[in-house]
């Protein structure tokens, strides 16, 4: 646990939190229909990589860019 050392002690405990969420939704995930245990098993996935970000294992998300229009011009659809 020296991971832990150089980690806030709050930020620890949100670290702990989302893990233990993320294996509370994959409990949930083995007695619920497919349908759901496919949300669930998603969820916490998405929470476990989360916790890796914050724990510093996995790379920060790039930044969204805002312009999705890519090379495309706006079309006029005045007659």
């Amino acid at each position: 646990m020296d991971d832990e050392a150089d980690i806030a002690p709050a930020q620890a405990q949100e670290l702990r939190r989302r893990l233990a969420v993320a294996a509370a939704l994959r409990r949930l995930a083995q007695d619920a229909p497919v349908s759901e245990a496919s949300l669930y098993v998603a969820a916490a996935n998405a929470l476990a990589r989360s916790a890796a970000r914050m724990a510093g294992l996995l790379p920060e998300l790039p930044e969204e860019r805002r312009e999705r229009m890519g090379p495309y011009r706006p079309v006029d659809m005045r007659i």
